[in-house]
């Protein structure tokens, strides 16, 4: 579940408890909408591993599904869901839950165009790739509030390695089927995952602790009313699931992706793709939301462009009536939008105008 999708369903459930229902009356059509709007938010929450632990309401039960096994029965139940939706007719319901059947019908529609195309992301994205949520729920999922929230975490880092992995695997497949990433995309994964087996207890010989040992150490340090030996136990179980469990999966992820990254193009992207053309005006569709061709998104970027370089024109004939005026002798001044941004870049801040300078 990406981030938006969790905004909107929360948002949707929002909504649906501003008015609530009873159970013991019998429900209009308006209270059977606020129901299915809270069935679809905990089906989400149930089937989606990480969604309890970015909404507050629990720890990871599992690692995401990086293989594509649960894509297909996603699709199914968010068909579903949108079938479900059709029995609600949005002029049956009050202005507020109108607005609500509208987002949800936009969100299954994208969700089920999205995980059509799940397999043509490149997952060798650093920052918020694979490895990069690792990172990120290792270090900033909620801290632990006593012993059940210790052990899970463990076992996720246990799981880790697994999931690990699955995603060497995946990266894999998508290159057997055409997908191969970038290489500067690959070489971003394999300086994320070399980071991640520096230091203790990951690399051998290391006198500094590593950024997964910290990660468990801050949180064994912030356990609260945990005596001396429940720390030390957690602190050595959880090395040990770093060091055997998820630490060697990292170095055959870090291994396999060395060897895609010799094997890629360098310049690989959507066009090198099978149906690379219809992924990409997805792509495009879905970041931007607009109901545009890459052709006539490019065109309205290039009009955009001209008129921002338009205003910038203004602003450069406007340096006149500034205290440090330029000079139409001095080739130094600027004549052009270049030498306008390096005069912005390297001249000391300049002063407003006396008219700005009075305004309150």
């Amino acid at each position: 579940m990406t981030a938006r999708e969790l905004f909107i369903l929360l948002s949707l459930s929002a909504c649906s408890a501003s008015v609530g229902y009873r159970s013991e009356a019998p429900e209009d059509v308006s209270s059977r909408f606020r129901r299915f709007l809270d069935e679809i938010q905990l089906a989400r929450l149930d089937r989606d591993a990480s969604a309890p632990t970015w909404a507050g309401v629990g720890p990871r039960k599992a690692w995401p599904d990086t293989a594509g096994h649960a894509v297909a029965v996603d699709a199914s139940l968010t068909r579903a869901e949108r079938t479900r939706l059709s029995d609600f007719s949005p002029v049956a319901l009050d202005p507020e839950l109108r607005r609500s059947h509208q987002l949800l019908t936009y969100e299954l529609e994208r969700r089920l165009e999205r995980l059509r195309w799940s397999e043509h992301d490149y997952l060798a994205v650093p920052g918020t790739g694979p490895l990069g949520r690792l990172h990120a729920w290792l270090r900033e999922a909620p801290a632990w509030s006593g012993a059940p929230d210790a052990e899970a975490w463990i076992a996720c880092v246990s799981d880790a390695g697994p999931w690990v992995d699955d995603v060497s695997e995946a990266l894999e497949a998508r290159a057997g089927r055409g997908a191969l990433a970038p290489r500067l995309a690959l070489e971003g994964l394999l300086a994320e995952g070399r980071a991640l087996t520096a230091g203790r207890p990951l690399q051998p010989g290391a006198t500094g602790d590593g950024l997964l040992l910290r990660a468990l150490q801050e949180r064994v340090a912030a356990l609260p009313e945990a005596t001396p030996s429940t720390r030390e136990d957690l602190l050595f179980r959880g090395m040990t699931a770093l060091q055997e469990d998820l630490g060697p999966a990292l170095e055959r992820l870090v291994v396999r992706v060395e060897a895609l990254a010799a094997r890629s193009p360098g310049d690989s992207g959507a066009w090198s793709q099978p149906e690379g053309e219809a992924w990409y005006a997805w792509r495009l569709r879905d970041v931007t939301t607009l109901p545009l061709t890459p052709q006539a998104l490019h065109w309205l970027a290039q009009g955009e462009v001209a008129r921002l370089h338009l205003a910038l024109g203004e602003v450069r004939d406007q340096l006149d009536d500034l205290d440090h005026p330029t000079d139409p002798t001095d080739p130094t001044d600027p004549t052009d939008l270049a030498d306008l941004f390096q005069l912005l870049r390297t001249d000391p801040p300049l002063p407003a105008p006396e008219a700005a300078r009075s305004r309150p």
